[in-house]
């Protein structure tokens, strides 16, 4: 008994410590999208050579750089001078991509059968968890290489 009231005691404060520190956006969380324009006119406009590879375009009003709260390390492509369009380029060595906007929860992922890749996008009070029942809110959409971009919520 004198063992199990300290356990308890000693996760309660250890749950106490990591409650206690404070999460922050990371400084930079779109640092994996390079500025460039002729490439995200290439993939996303699908004008001159477009690279080999499967990928993901994407529209949202406003920068994507200032809206971005969160991306895996793995989300790597090209984001336009504005920061409306952006592209994200697939790993094949990756299961699935991951970010977040202000408003928008996006996983990126291959499905076996497909030639094209799943992109779900999920509404914030989804991804963050505050919403109580009813529509989930959540949309797949097909990136196939020759698809106009996926419009992020604004």
């Amino acid at each position: 008994m004198q063992f199990a009231r300290l356990a308890i005691f000693i996760l309660a404060a250890v749950a106490g410590q990591v409650a206690s520190v404070r999460i922050e956006r990371p400084a930079d969380p779109s640092v994996g999208l390079k500025t460039d324009d002729s490439m995200v006119a290439a993939y996303c406009n699908h004008e001159g050579n477009i690279p080999a590879g499967l990928y993901a375009c994407f529209r949202l009003n406003g920068d994507i750089r200032k809206r971005m709260q969160s991306a895996d390390d793995s989300v790597k492509g090209f984001v336009n001078t504005a920061g409306n369009m952006f592209v994200v380029v697939y790993s094949p060595d990756i299961k699935a991509e991951e970010f977040h906007t202000d408003k928008t929860g996006v996983f990126i992922m291959k499905p076996d059968t497909s030639p094209c890749l799943l992109v779900n996008t999920l509404n914030d009070a989804d991804w963050t968890g505050d919403q109580e029942g009813g529509d989930d809110g959540s949309v797949d959409h097909n990136a196939c290489n020759t698809d106009p971009a996926v419009w992020l919520a604004d």
